[in-house]
């Protein structure tokens, strides 16, 4: 007996307006289980937003449809937008999941989810973690694990002591960039060394290139399945479905790449000329944070704006902190998040070269 698993990228959606085509419904139906990450909360109140760098992102109620729609059977969590109303929101939107009979994963702690067949004879322990970015577990608040957990090993070598096959989803990786950082491949690596059959990223919206490693697999960035935002990447609407048959011994896996267009998803026509690009391209990428750095410092308006209808107090308005402050925050944010700490390494490791 075999386990058919699909594993998606980011999803977000802005707008019902969605539909899949007739091909990939096929793929879709086929699988046993079809795991995807769900970029932002489901919010049903006027929760303000917590304060933080980057976009705040949500749905409302209505995307239980939409997630019907592509056969999804597991929600991922662990990332760093849906904690963006905080614990309580990301509380209720994980209970609306579960009640519409989706399972969740990466909520809290840093144990595994078991997924085991019919038979019983195929186990697999799922992970879900993220980098330490907004709405990873402190000391003082909930969230979702981090990478940098010192319990994570521990609980990987449990669920190999008992004889899972282990599946690790991440939400990692420098965005908009079609190459992977040598820290994550390192990582990654290591993780393949301790016993992990197959890593599954996400997060830089663009897919990147997969290999296999000694008797593992590492994906390094599955792109966007659908994400209805406003797109800076020719490649923002393309992403991998990694489908994967498990036995008790054994597994294989086959790369599909899907397009979206004009909120269609559908099999991507150019697969084998992406796939081939993807491994032989090298981005330079170390301009990653003076851009980002510039644009925080300046009042963020729209946002304000919706704050302001929102009644919150002005308080604790993230936009009317000093400068200075504002600094703190987005210097706090590239010490905290691997990924910008990594990009900042690599850049002064190769100038020394």
């Amino acid at each position: 007996m075999l386990m058919k698993i699909n594993f998606f990228g980011d999803v977000y959606f802005s707008k019902n307006e969605f539909s899949v085509a007739d091909s990939l419904i096929e793929l879709l139906k086929s699988a046993d289980r079809n795991i995807i990450n769900l970029e932002a909360p489901i919010v049903t109140h006027m929760d303000n937003p917590r304060e933080k760098v980057g976009a705040i992102l949500r749905h409302d109620v209505s995307v239980i449809e939409n997630i019907k729609k592509i056969s999804a059977t597991d929600i991922c969590v662990a990332n760093n937008h849906y904690f963006d109303f905080g614990v309580n929101a990301a509380l209720n939107s994980s209970k609306i999941l579960e009640d519409n009979g989706f399972s969740v994963h990466g909520m809290f702690g840093d144990s595994y989810q078991e997924i085991i067949s019919a038979d019983e004879q195929i186990r697999l322990a799922v992970f879900n973690v993220a980098e330490s970015e907004y709405g990873v577990k402190t000391d003082n608040s909930l969230g979702f694990t981090s990478i940098t957990d010192p319990n994570l090993f521990s609980s990987i070598a449990n669920a190999l002591k008992n004889n899972f096959i282990v599946v690790f989803i991440i939400h990692a990786g420098l965005e908009n960039v079609l190459s992977p950082l040598r820290s994550w491949s390192s990582i990654y690596k290591t993780l393949i060394d301790f016993g992990v059959t197959a890593i599954i990223a996400h997060h830089p919206h663009v897919p990147q290139r997969y290999e296999r490693y000694k008797n593992g697999v590492i994906f390094y960035s599955l792109g966007n399945f659908i994400f209805q935002g406003h797109g800076i990447h020719k490649y923002n609407n393309i992403g991998q479905i990694v489908s994967f048959e498990f036995t008790t011994s054994a597994f294989e896996f086959k790369v599909h790449y899907v397009l979206n267009e004009n909120n269609q998803v559908k099999l991507y026509s150019k697969a084998n000329e992406l796939d081939y690009m993807l491994n032989h391209k090298i981005d330079k990428f170390y301009s990653v944070t003076r851009g980002d750095y510039n644009r925080y410092r300046q009042l963020d308006y729209k946002r304000l704006f919706s704050s302001l209808i929102q009644k919150s107090p002005f308080r604790h308005m993230p936009y009317f902190k000093t400068r200075s402050k504002r600094e703190f925050d987005f210097h706090l944010h590239n010490l905290r998040f691997e990924t910008h700490r990594f990009v900042q390494l690599e850049y002064l490791e190769d100038m020394l070269k």
